[in-house]
């Protein structure tokens, strides 16, 4: 019973750093893919301007 307890606990404690490293991921893939279409965004405009 000791044992099950420990192995949630340690399973809580690894939870939320799994998760905010995840997040941070996918906060990076976020912006780089808005940046890579605003870039897209000022290239069309610019072509089609000039």
């Amino acid at each position: 019973m000791s044992t099950e307890n420990t192995e949630n606990t340690e399973k809580i404690g690894f939870f939320p750093v799994l998760l905010s490293v995840h997040f941070l991921f996918f906060l990076y893939a976020f912006h780089a893919a808005i940046s890579i279409r605003y870039w897209f965004a000022i290239d069309i405009a610019i072509r089609y301007r000039y």
